[in-house]
């Protein structure tokens, strides 16, 4: 799931830098959102958890949160994207990289 996340993730990144925009600056910003979240607001409340399975939950909900940026991300990408022949078959890969993260379900083992 992580390696498929990351490809998805990687076709707006590629898709900026093939038109010749910069991508390192909205990069940038991204990460630092996620780290902002990930260090202010995920972190704190896995230490309040009082049981390894409260644990669990938090983690599975910032694993989905992180899905659904990467999939935003990429429809915006998709949306000013030169070659719109590519929109049906890069949806689908977003559609299936979501279904992937769901099919594995709120498992907390």
């Amino acid at each position: 799931m992580i390696l498929a996340g990351r490809v998805v993730c990687g076709v707006t990144r590629y898709g900026r830098m093939w038109r010749g925009q910069p991508a390192w600056d909205a990069d940038l910003s991204a990460a630092h959102g996620e780290t902002a979240w990930f260090a202010r607001e995920l972190l704190p409340q896995l230490q309040r958890a009082m049981t390894s399975v409260e644990v669990a939950v938090g983690w599975r909900v910032g694993a989905l949160r992180h899905a659904v940026r990467c999939a935003r991300r990429d429809v915006d990408g998709l949306l000013v994207s030169p070659d719109q022949a590519a929109q049906p078959r890069v949806l689908a890969l977003i559609a299936g990289q979501l279904a992937e993260v769901l099919e594995q379900g709120p498992n907390t083992s």
